[in-house]
């Protein structure tokens, strides 16, 4: 008797696992994951760990929620954007900060295709010009610049409209995510975006890791108004980084914990190569090192073939992807669909962190370890620090050097998409 319940219990958890995952797109939520085998290296012995060096001081500059990445003008002031959507800038010579203003109003993401559950006018990738112009990208609107950002009449424009996209090969974007400025003498500069997804969106980012290769590079000529991809089939690209010559581009593939350089001039003009494979987690933004020579990627917490997690193991299982996906994704409509008939925001709220698979996030992206990885030009090791468990290095999205007063002492300020501080460390 007992076994009969089983065998039918079985049969019918096979039946709706079949359906999940075999019915059309059009029926349930389209995604068809496929299988990668991205290598994690065999152990962390070519890196370094935090133990082999000083840390002089550390700070945590807050409360500062998610300050994901950081941009310093030619005075040397600095900026920084949070998941409240504002900029604020910070004092490098006290770490004291001020609130300057908000991207995006929110009558302007009301009125939007997302709506205000959509986390709309978050600052992401920010960049200055030569001229002190700050350049800002918004996940689900495009690229701003703020020019005058530190006065009292700051004046926002919306540069690159995320709509510009819609002619290109694969369609419109849905979330970008960092950019790179080349300047060009009397004209205007050319921006390079890193565009995530054409499915998904920056609410859904965790769909995007359980997908597959929807996203791209793009080229936007702001003198000419023209947009074109330059790389495609990416599986999450995040920072990019223009180097000090403006003869390449170097940006990062978050999901297959690469990184690729583009040919900007020379010979080899318009070439892509990988010129770091295997990396130990994944990589987020890359940004230039004080010297101009070098560039510092922030990673998450390291791992090797011997102490993988969650996120490696689903990677390789693209039939549980699926599943996970869209069971998440059905019953969360179901939930969400119900809570906003009744009433109840915290029905609402669960459905909609089941349909985004926001749930997984602390599963997938433990808090603690992380690691500042130092590259040159052709992707060689230059330089490293880790930890598999401090929680000071733990979800760190960008790491950016200034100018340290004791030249045996190197000074980084660390952005993060989820910590409420923004993080200064001294090593030596």
């Amino acid at each position: 008797m007992i076994l009969n319940q089983i065998i039918k219990v079985l049969f019918y958890f096979c039946g709706i696992s079949g359906l999940l995952m075999f019915l059309p797109g059009n029926i349930l939520l389209n995604i068809n994951p496929r299988t990668f085998r991205h290598s994690l290296p065999k152990s962390l012995d070519q890196y370094k760990s935090v133990d082999n060096f000083k840390v002089v001081h550390f700070d945590e500059i807050g409360p500062l929620y998610g300050p994901e990445s950081i941009a310093i003008d030619q005075h040397g002031r600095m900026v920084t954007g949070t998941s409240d959507g504002y900029l604020y800038e910070i004092n490098t010579k006290d770490d004291s900060y001020r609130r300057l203003l908000k991207l995006v109003k929110r009558d302007d993401c009301a009125h939007s295709e997302h709506g205000v559950e959509f986390v709309c006018g978050r600052p992401l990738g920010l960049k200055f010009d030569s001229n002190g112009v700050l350049f800002v990208v918004e996940p689900s609107f495009g690229v701003f610049t703020v020019d005058d950002v530190f006065g009292e009449n700051p004046q926002i424009k919306l540069v690159f409209r995320i709509e510009q996209t819609q002619t290109l090969p694969g369609g419109e974007s849905r979330f970008i995510d960092d950019l790179a400025i080349e300047e060009r003498p009397n004209r205007a500069p050319i921006i390079y975006m890193t565009d995530v997804s054409t499915r998904f969106n920056f609410n859904e980012f965790v769909m995007i890791i359980f997908g597959s290769e929807y996203g791209r590079v793009l080229r936007y000529d702001m003198e000419t108004k023209n947009v074109d991809t330059i790389a495609d089939g990416l599986f999450f690209p995040n920072g990019i980084e223009i180097t000090a010559n403006n003869e390449a581009l170097l940006f990062v593939e978050s999901a297959s914990k690469n990184i690729w350089r583009y040919m900007l001039k020379g010979e080899r003009n318009g070439t892509l190569e990988m010129i770091r494979s295997q990396l130990p987690s994944e990589p987020d933004n890359i940004r230039i090192s004080q010297n101009g020579q070098t560039y510092l990627v922030a990673l998450l917490k390291p791992r090797s073939l011997l102490l993988p997690n969650e996120f490696d193991y689903y990677i390789r299982k693209p039939l549980l992807r699926k599943l996970v996906a869209r069971s998440a994704h059905l019953f969360g409509n179901v939930l969400h669909s119900l809570g906003t008939l009744i009433g109840n925001q915290y029905c609402t709220d669960l459905g909609y962190r089941l349909k985004t698979l926001q749930f997984m996030i602390s599963t997938l992206f433990p808090s603690n370890g992380g690691m500042i990885l130092e590259i040159d030009f052709n992707g060689n090791i230059v330089n490293s620090i880790y930890s598999t468990d401090s929680e000071d290095f733990g979800l760190m999205s960008e790491i950016h050097e200034v100018k340290s007063e004791n030249v045996s002492q190197r000074v980084f300020y660390i952005g993060s998409f989820t910590k409420p501080y923004l993080r200064k460390v001294t090593m030596m």
